[in-house]
């Protein structure tokens, strides 16, 4: 792990509390309890981010997938410890046992991320923060932001967790649908887009290996700055 993100240490420690793999360190609920994990190092990458939300009253912030039924809503507790109690925290899931976090206060939307018309209802509000946690299906992940950066707020913030998906031994697992680019090279050409916003489409597209539709192009132009560190990518709107 890197230094120079050291100096958030609040949404780890929130992470940690909360127990969500997104945390320098967690838990496996089903194993001995005392045995510690190296987690996935997220939070203080987005800290360097999420840190002007914080202080901004009635945040509106969705995360796509609740988590595993074992560790169901970690990471929802993490944000709410994190933005406080006047934020509004939606968390998005196909799982029936997820609409049991209303009890905790957050907002619930058992659905099928997979679907257009689950994310065009999704869409319908306006958003200070999207994070894609869900199915890590490539299809998915790129149908989400298509769907959805349009509803982010100006300066607001996208993030695709697990772009993990998109190599090696977890391609076959998690393309189901037979996808010709994977959700990591899309991604990839809406930055290399965003690099050149002054050039035509017709000469971004020449010689690329993921060309962009009229749609794709329309968002990649809203981008502002895209980052991309192991396993995730942070988009900021324009």
């Amino acid at each position: 792990m890197g230094t120079f993100f050291n100096q958030y240490a609040l949404l780890d420690q929130c992470g940690i509390a909360s127990n969500t793999n997104k945390a320098s360190q967690w838990h496996n609920p089903d194993a001995d309890n005392q045995l510690q994990y190296m987690g996935d190092g997220l939070l203080r990458k987005y800290e360097h981010f999420l840190c002007k939300l914080r202080s901004k009253p009635n945040v509106q912030f969705l995360e796509l997938g609740a988590g595993p039924d074992n560790n169901i809503g970690a990471s929802m507790r993490c944000w709410k410890s994190y933005f406080g109690s006047d934020a509004q925290l939606h968390v998005a899931d196909i799982k029936n046992t997820a609409s049991n976090l209303t009890n905790e206060g957050f907002n619930v939307h058992v659905c099928d991320l997979g679907s257009t018309e689950a994310l065009s209802n999704l869409a319908t509000l306006q958003w200070d923060c999207i994070l894609d946690d869900a199915s890590h299906f490539w299809s998915h992940q790129k149908l989400a932001f298509q769907h959805l950066f349009n509803s982010v707020k100006p300066g607001g913030i996208y993030i695709v967790e697990d772009l993990c998906t998109s190599f090696g031994i977890y391609t076959a697992d998690y393309n189901p649908t037979n996808e010709s680019v994977d959700a990591a090279s899309y991604f990839l050409a809406l930055a290399r887009r965003a690099m050149a916003t002054w050039c035509s489409l017709e000469d971004i597209n020449r010689g690329a290996a993921v060309g962009l539709n009229d749609h794709d192009n329309a968002l990649a132009l809203q981008l502002d700055m895209v980052s991309f560190m192991d396993n995730s990518c942070i988009m900021i709107k324009k």
